[in-house]
């Protein structure tokens, strides 16, 4: 029975997913690492920028460039870019996280992003305050894939795992959802497709597509 819903927030709250690739590879190429292939990046949707750096750095034999000396050319690289771009929500997300708040269900965001990320991505779109737990993956032992951070989150809002469903862009996350016992509604977003979501219990292409009937009769 759905009594709390979960969100991811890149890629599915905030249409960012599709720029952190070209963040990753202009600050790679700052640090001397170039021309790497979009398809290599898509591994580590919905991971942390501390466990991709320790795949990259391995894989471009750059172990001598530290965790945070990465992390800073990043966050600079990320802070303009996104400022220049200007994040939109995803069409129809507002609207919908609306609707799941009016009707009674506790909402949570689970992100591999900073605490610092989330809230200041949240509180640009003004909606912050809608929310009765905010989790980043820093806070937890272990990020996606693995189910750490919904555990946490299902706690913050003293809810069963069961009763939980997770909306997530990244097969990542999907796995970790389902390793938790949460249900995965997929968001295979038509605009910017990165994965058919197939390790979700099911799946979405825009939010006017669905409805909290939807996900209650989904649940039951």
């Amino acid at each position: 029975m759905l009594k709390a819903v979960i969100f991811d927030m890149d890629g599915v709250i905030s249409d960012s997913e599709r720029l952190y690739v070209d963040v990753k590879n202009e600050a790679l190429a700052s640090l001397g690492i170039y021309d790497v292939p979009y398809e290599y990046h898509m591994q580590f949707i919905g991971t942390t920028h501390e466990y991709q750096w320790k795949v990259m750095s391995r894989d471009f034999h750059a172990e001598h460039i530290s965790t945070e000396e990465y992390l800073e050319v990043l966050y600079a690289t990320k802070n303009r870019i996104f400022r220049e771009a200007g994040i939109a929500p995803i069409r129809g997300v507002l609207e919908f996280i609306d609707h799941v708040k009016k009707a009674g269900y506790p909402i949570a965001v689970a992100s591999s992003s900073t605490i610092e990320e989330i809230r200041e991505m949240l509180d640009s779109f003004g909606i912050t305050q809608w929310f009765d737990a905010l989790v980043s993956g820093w806070e937890v032992a272990h990020g996606k894939p693995a189910p750490d951070i919904f555990f946490e989150a299902a706690r913050r809002m003293k809810m069963r795992p069961e009763n939980c469903m997770v909306i997530e862009d990244s097969p990542n996350g999907a796995i970790g959802a389902k390793k938790a016992g949460m249900f995965c509604l997929g968001f295979s977003n038509m605009d910017f497709p990165m994965s058919d979501m197939k390790e979700a219990d099911a799946v979405f292409k825009q939010y006017e597509d669905i409805s909290v009937e939807y996900c209650k009769e989904l649940m039951e």
